[in-house]
């Protein structure tokens, strides 16, 4: 073969391999806007001049609690009036000298609520703790219970 047919046919090789390069590029962004659309679709519309506003409300049943016991933590979150669901919410306990102790992250259920069993394990110190629940959504909302853990 002569050396233009070789030159001929590597420059046929690399310019399919180019082809298919921009062929899976394009079906990634393709795939990957499809995805954005149906996330976006499961999440409320906001009208941002609308005088509703996100509210969280956390709930435990005691404020004193033993180790070893088991915390139900519950919650809801509304947008106005209405549920908030599939709304992230982010729980984080903190001990009386601001030390993170665990992070949660939990979702809301149709109905706007959340809910997550917490067990107190042994190497808890007695002392006062505060749980926050968090949640963003143009803004920064949250709520808070102080509770206290003897042994």
């Amino acid at each position: 073969m002569s050396r233009e047919v070789i030159l001929v046919l590597k420059m046929k090789h690399i310019i399919g391999v180019i082809v298919i390069i921009v062929v899976i590029g394009v079906l990634s962004y393709m795939y990957y806007f499809s995805l954005q659309e149906s996330v976006a679709s499961q999440i409320p519309q906001v009208n941002p001049r609308s005088p509703a506003t996100i509210s969280i409300d956390l709930s435990i049943p005691s404020k004193t609690y033993r180790v070893g016991e088991e915390v139900l933590i519950s919650g809801i979150v509304k947008i106005g009036e209405e549920a908030f669901r599939g709304m992230y919410v982010q729980l984080v306990l903190m001990d009386s000298r601001n030390n993170t102790v665990w992070i949660k992250q939990v979702k809301t259920n149709d109905e706007g609520l959340f809910r997550y069993n917490y067990q107190i394990s042994e190497d808890f110190e007695e002392g006062k703790y505060i749980l926050y629940a968090i949640t963003i959504f143009g803004e920064r909302k949250f709520d808070y219970e102080e509770l206290t853990i003897r042994k």
